[in-house]
């Protein structure tokens, strides 16, 4: 039976090759990271606590109270889908408990806990980045469907393409303008991780290399 290479710890900081994850033989016919839009939900939830951070600092200067709660509202509204997550883990609610015993226990100042926030927002922005630009990429082989991330410890999901039964190519009005689509993708028995694929470079291609698949040999 052939197997991929057999990963060791030197790979823990360093992003896969393509013969780290690949079986032997086998083809790849689509490989490329996501498309840049991918990293913007960070950005945009990174803007809006510095955004808060700004209208707190002009509230506490000139005590506008109007300015203060339409930029609260507005930065509420922008961080629900990271507070709506269903990847928060008991780890994740843990630290978050903690801080915020911290910051109570010790006194902390408003302005010092959303200083905290900031900081703690850009590391995870420069974090998704650097995963997005080095380690995380998508392929789809002659054999199945395929996302790998080598950042700290070793992530590939993948799909056999011929447990595939149907996909369905969308492309939002960003998408259009900016060049990348979604895939929506079923297959036979229980449901994938890459069930949904977004911030796909070419989507054309991608589609063009699963339909493709489904012809004779």
């Amino acid at each position: 039976m052939m197997e991929p290479r057999v990963l060791g710890a030197q790979w823990l900081f360093l992003p896969l090759a393509d013969e780290d994850v690949l079986l032997t033989g086998e083809r790849v016919l689509y490989r490329d990271r996501r498309h840049w839009a991918a990293v913007c939900p960070e950005l945009w939830q990174l803007s809006a606590v510095v955004f808060l951070r700004v209208v707190l600092a002009i509230h506490q200067a000139r005590g506008l109270e109007t300015l203060f709660l339409f930029g609260g509202v507005l930065s509420i509204l922008a961080l629900r889908p990271l507070v709506r997550r269903e990847r928060w883990n008991t780890a994740g609610l843990v630290a978050v408990g903690l801080f915020a015993w911290w910051a109570v226990a010790s006194g902390r100042s408003l302005t010092d806990i959303a200083d905290l926030l900031v900081v703690a927002m850009v590391a995870r922005f420069a974090i998704r980045v650097l995963k997005w630009a080095l380690f995380q990429h998508l392929y789809v082989t002659d054999r199945r469907v395929m996302e790998t991330d080598g950042f700290l410890g070793v992530t590939v999901n993948s799909m056999p393409l011929k447990s595939v039964t149907d996909v369905r190519l969308h492309r939002s009005a960003f998408g259009e303008i900016l060049g990348y689509g979604s895939f929506h993708v079923e297959s036979a028995g229980q449901e994938q991780a890459l069930g949904h694929i977004g911030y796909i470079v070419d989507p054309e291609a991608f589609h063009d290399c699963i339909v493709g698949s489904w012809g004779p040999s």
